[in-house]
């Protein structure tokens, strides 16, 4: 179909009718608009996400206020536990919380990644008992975030809001102590439920998740020996699962074998590093604490 001539040198197409993809460049300006509103939904996804973060962070805030108009006096456990920051530098934790472990030799749990991830904001507010206090709410409020964020990297904002609301529940039946006082059962329980939703996205193939499930789990176990049947079994079926996928993705050359591997070994690294100090101790005492803890639990003193 034509139009007149208008005397401009012929005849010209009449304009097109169609959908704009008809026209030329249609068809990018309809991809740039797909990814215009594909990056608004994604903004608008981790709008979500932080908002939802927020939900279960602002209590955690409210109670660190609250818990600054009363002075607390460590003692026991609690008291110990705060000794290993105050000499922080001094004499830098090397083994876990103080244990009804051992006999004649007193033994520690495993490891001191509860006192190395509580020291910063300890130190940022003062030093000062209270000071601990805030350091463990954090320390819940980066569990309740790296939880959300797994969530929706596994299965995006349904998931996030299921697991959110199950984590609040779990939440709330703890007593505001729970999440606020440096014990050492206390402390992994929020990090703990990560752990469990690290493991899950390692067995769905998530490769960032694999190192941070050492590192949790390692904070997990260290804290509290109790775990470490758990989480040794549990981090045994991860590692192995990605071994084994390595192994499957060599034989296929267009597969990335390089980021699988670099993931394993970020994750063996990120293990031996976490490690580093109870070996330490082992090797400068005798016994070390790991060899008072075989001791106890191959050769136990009671039923």
């Amino acid at each position: 179909m034509t139009t007149p001539d208008l005397g401009l040198g012929g005849a010209r197409p009449a304009a097109p009718s169609g959908p704009a993809t008809d026209q030329p460049g249609g068809a990018d300006h309809a991809a740039d608009r797909a990814a215009g509103d594909a990056t608004i939904t994604q903004h608008a996804s981790w709008g979500i996400t932080l908002a939802c973060i927020a939900v279960l962070v602002v209590p955690l805030v409210v109670a660190a206020v609250a818990l600054h108009g009363k002075p607390w006096f460590p003692t026991g456990d609690l008291a110990q536990a705060q000794m290993r920051l105050v000499g922080f530098w001094s004499h830098p934790p090397l083994i876990g919380p103080a244990g009804r472990i051992g006999t004649t030799v007193q033994g520690s749990h495993p490891g001191p990644l509860m006192f190395w991830f509580a020291w910063p904001v300890y130190r940022l507010f003062g030093s000062t008992s209270w000071g601990y206090e805030v350091s463990v709410l954090v320390l819940a409020a980066v569990w309740i975030a790296l939880i959300a964020v797994f969530a929706r990297r596994r299965g995006g904002l349904g998931l996030l809001l299921t697991l959110l609301a199950g984590l609040a529940i779990v939440a709330r039946s703890y007593h505001a102590d729970t999440l606020s006082q440096p014990w050492n059962p206390f402390m992994p329980l929020l990090a703990f439920f990560l752990f469990l939703v690290l493991v899950w996205s390692v067995l769905c193939d998530d490769l960032v998740a694999l190192p941070v499930a050492v590192v949790i789990g390692s904070y997990c176990l260290q804290s509290e020996i109790e775990y470490s049947l758990m989480v040794v079994a549990m981090l045994a079926l991860a590692v192995g699962w990605q071994v084994g996928r390595f192994v499957r993705l060599r034989r296929d050359p267009a597969s990335p074998v390089r980021d699988q591997l670099r993931w394993l070994v970020v994750a063996v690294g990120a293990g031996v590093l976490v490690w580093i100090p109870p070996v330490i101790d082992q090797v400068r005492h005798d016994p070390g604490n790991l060899t008072i803890l075989y001791r106890y639990f191959s050769n136990p003193p009671e039923t």
